[in-house]
């Protein structure tokens, strides 16, 4: 299963926050401290617990049953079907999230916002799919399957 634990951090800026959003594989609703989990349930999450301290949390959303489709409704904002992103993208098989798909990056950028993007992208491996296709201005130590 793929859950996401997004997490916005406020800047001391009023007029535009940095955004923090850190998207985590097989992490269940309660394993954080935030979501009652980290110390109650033996491995304490002293650095989420911090960024939740000091920004936001959101308590309802929906996930997707794997990495691909999860990513993908995260990235653009809609159920995976109509990006026909609907099943794990594995090595070799090419395609990816079509070069249409407005993405949270593109969406910030018109925002003025600066993006970076760094861990498992798992959307496609064609060139017009990576994340420095996708909006993002900078890709770093990105791995586009399992890391």
């Amino acid at each position: 299963a793929c859950t996401a634990l997004p997490t916005i951090t406020l800047a001391q800026d009023a007029q535009k926050p940095n955004i923090l959003f850190i998207v985590s594989d097989d992490t269940g609703y309660g394993d954080t401290g935030p979501y009652l989990g980290g110390d109650a349930r033996g491995m304490p999450t002293p650095n989420i617990d911090k960024l939740a301290d000091e920004g936001m949390m959101f308590t309802h959303f929906y996930a997707q049953p794997s990495c691909t489709p999860g990513r993908a409704a995260m990235q653009t904002g809609r159920i995976p079907n109509r990006s026909g992103m609907t099943t794990v993208a594995f090595q070799g098989q090419g395609g990816g999230l079509p070069a249409a798909e407005w993405t949270l990056a593109s969406v910030l950028k018109t925002g003025g916002y600066d993006t970076y993007f760094t861990g498992k992208w798992h959307l496609g491996e064609d060139d017009y799919a990576l994340p420095n296709a996708q909006g993002y201005d900078v890709m770093k130590y990105a791995g586009l399957y399992h890391l």
